[in-house]
């Protein structure tokens, strides 16, 4: 298999052995002034992701960093065991093929005259005061504490290490006279800011030799600077377009881009997230990074480490692409085309749980946002708070400048027989509101016998919650008084009856939209027949401002997949599009209709999305928002283009990734004066449900 490999690298024309002989550390004493950090040494897992490559060529291309050698470490490091699938470079020695990358590397970025010396592909045996401790000896090894003592005094030797610590701590271990001539700067660990813990101990980088972190950590003359992976991972390159930028660049670019490709598939959507780049951007322009002293994890020697605890990731991503050549020429729209100027609270209150938010637009500086309320059931020395309640009711707030909002709700709807759900808002051309929303009723399991037929039910505390199924509200003073509900029809493929015995009406949490022809188009959930326990999608079409409906077709349906919640948006030419949330599939599904919503094919977007809500731009470009139910849990959104085709190489921006856990999101887009946008969602925060918004500025096109 070694000589394989080597024969593979040969014949794409790099030679191997070409390196120019290595000179001591501090000969060149004639640096030039931009050069920031000097004697550097790169420990690197380079075959283990994508980022590593990126790293290295930033670093490489950095005026900033003299870099005096690379050198390979393991990132399989349990006991060399076989770890396959990375074409053709893989080998049962993770080190050697991080060696071997290294050696591509080099050559695409003409820096052969580089030292690169190969560590062990096993970890490090360490326990303190241990009489069993074992270092792995290796040329990397050797190279570091030959550098390290051939330092004049004064000076000191800086590693960069992005995976394994095995190398640098072993050279440590068989030299620690050395560590206080070493900064050592380390992409790993996880550390929680507001308990000021270290979680991390099933990280990557660190699991792959957590004897030679815990070693380090005990080095008390050494430097120790640390960048854990929730402060590295704000860092994200949108694959498609960094795929198209590298494969602009001869060499170097057009390697990377081969090697991102083989990686993600078709996941071209999504985005890789930069770890190590952060790290060397960290170094190179420390006003973009900041660092806080932090105690080492109990069991190591208690000291003092350096920890950065946030980066500027624009201007790292910035950088790299300048770097690069890559970034837009002037008097093109540059990326990010959002800009997230705030976050603000919308309603707060601990007594209350408050969820499932809409918002529209009334008119100049008139703003309103709908949402759930119900009481914090913890005030009642229960244990925490569910999605149904049987007092929760409709309010809303009302705000001049979507910054500032009034601090009582007023009460749209309580429904006379439970609890009310998601009032989902929509302004017509004329003025007038409606508000979408459904029901639970709550009773017994006796009283569900009763009825006869099947009902959908749920457990609850003890009793049973029925479902009522929906109903709409309209208001035609801007929504200072509502009239009673209209009931929707029931679809004929439902299975269900109310909780009253009734058909049961149809129901949605979604936008709805106002067609050019005045019809309002509204996507509906119904049970498809037992046993498949799934939800499918339906087009109702309004033609008298919402007051009667008629069923107009199919929006999607699977044998496997489950849909339900939608937003449906009309494009300038005329398709009807759904946005829709699935269950059992965890991905967002887009359907359209060119028929006028008579019949629809739906789609996989390729990325997660819960639930999800379109916004015509200024320019007829279409911002779309989601909630993110996966870590890191927030609220995310792309902009399509105006007919909504371009999705599979949208770019993804990420507004918030600080939420406490998956229940949050539901986000609401509208605009606001100036090009900016609201979305509007709710969040989580240690327990509390709240109303919150990003205010973002966007660039339009006109």
């Amino acid at each position: 298999m070694r000589y394989l490999l080597v024969s593979v690298i040969i014949s794409i024309g790099i030679g191997l052995f070409g390196c120019k002989q290595e000179q001591n550390a501090g000969e060149n004493t004639s640096l030039p002034q931009h050069v920031q950090v000097r004697n550097v040494i790169i420990d690197a897992d380079t075959d283990n992701e994508l980022d590593d490559l990126l790293a290295i060529a930033a670093a490489l291309k950095s005026p900033k960093l003299e870099v005096i050698g690379m050198t390979a470490v393991q990132w399989d490091g349990r006991n060399n065991t076989v770890r396959e699938g990375h074409d053709p470079w893989w080998n049962d020695n993770s080190a050697y093929t991080s060696w071997l990358m290294n050696a591509v590397l080099v050559q695409l970025l003409d820096r052969t005259d580089l030292p690169l010396p190969m560590g062990n592909e096993r970890k490090i045996v360490y326990k303190k005061g241990g009489s069993e401790n074992k270092p792995r000896e290796s040329e990397a090894v050797d190279f570091i504490i030959r550098k390290a003592l051939d330092l004049p005094q004064g000076e000191k030797l800086t590693i960069i290490s992005t995976g394994a610590l095995t190398n640098v701590a072993s050279a440590v271990m068989v030299k620690p006279e050395i560590a206080k001539k070493i900064v050592l700067y380390w992409l790993g660990q996880t550390y929680d800011y507001e308990k000021d813990l270290w979680i991390g101990e099933h990280e990557f980088n660190v699991s792959n030799d957590l004897d030679a972190f815990d070693l380090l950590c005990d080095a008390e003359d050494l430097e120790f600077h640390i960048m854990p992976n929730n402060v590295s991972g704000l860092l994200r390159f949108h694959n498609a377009h960094s795929i198209n930028k590298l494969e602009k660049v001869e060499g170097i670019g057009t390697f990377i881009a081969d090697r991102w490709r083989k990686r993600i598939g078709d996941n071209m959507t999504s985005s890789w997230t930069m770890w190590d780049v952060a790290l060397i951007y960290a170094i190179t322009n420390p006003e973009w990074a900041e660092e806080k002293k932090v105690d080492t994890p109990p069991g190591t020697v208690k000291r003092k480490v350096d920890i950065y605890t946030n980066i500027d990731a624009e201007k790292m991503e910035n950088e790299f692409w300048n770097a690069f050549g890559c970034n837009v020429p002037q008097g093109q729209p540059a990326l990010p085309q959002i800009r997230k100027i705030k976050d603000v609270v919308i309603y707060e209150d601990s007594k209350f749980h408050a969820t499932f938010p809409s918002a529209v637009k009334i008119g100049p500086n008139n703003y309103t946002v709908a949402f759930r309320r119900a009481p914090d059931r913890r005030i009642f020395g229960e244990p925490g708070n569910a999605h149904v309640d049987p007092n929760s009711y409709l309010v809303q707030v009302h705000s001049s400048d979507g910054e500032n909002w009034t601090k009582d709700p007023e009460l749209i709807y309580a429904h006379p027989f439970g609890g009310s759900q998601d009032p989902c808002l929509l302004k017509l051309k004329d003025g007038t509101l409606l508000c979408a929303s459904y029901g639970w009723a709550f009773s017994s399991q006796e009283g569900i016998d009763n009825l006869g037929k099947p009902v959908l039910h749920e457990s609850w505390h003890g009793g049973e919650i029925a479902f009522l199924g929906g109903y709409i509200l309209r208001s035609f003073d801007k929504g200072k008084t509502w009239e009673d509900p209209i009931i929707p029809p029931t679809l004929d493929s439902e299975i269900y009856i109310s909780a009253t015995g009734e058909p049961l009406p149809t129901y949605n949490r979604g936008a709805m939209c106002e067609g050019k022809n005045g019809k309002i188009y509204w996507i509906v959930a119904g049970h498809d027949p037992a046993p498949s326990g799934k939800t499918s999608n339906h087009l109702l079409v309004s033609e008298d401002k919402g007051e009667t409906w008629q069923y107009s077709g199919l929006v999607a349906t699977d044998d496997s997949v489950a849909f339900n919640e939608a937003s449906v948006y009309e494009t300038p030419k005329g398709d009807i599009v759904g946005f829709l949330r699935t269950t059992l599939y965890d991905h967002a599904c887009i359907a359209r209709s060119t028929d006028g919503g008579k019949t629809f094919k739906w789609k996989s977007m390729h990325f997660q999305g819960h639930p999800l809500a379109a916004l015509r731009l200024p320019d007829n470009r279409v911002l779309l928002t989601y909630g993110y139910r996966h870590k890191p849990f927030g609220i995310r959104a792309r902009i399509l283009n105006a007919e909504c085709t371009d999705y599979a190489i949208s770019e993804e921006f990420i507004l918030r990734d600080d939420g406490c856990g998956p229940d949050l999101g539901y986000p609401w887009p509208i605009m606001l004066e100036d090009n900016r946008v609201l979305v509007v969602y709710y969040y989580n925060k240690n327990g509390h449900r709240n109303i919150e918004g990003t205010i973002l500025e966007i660039d339009c096109k006109k």
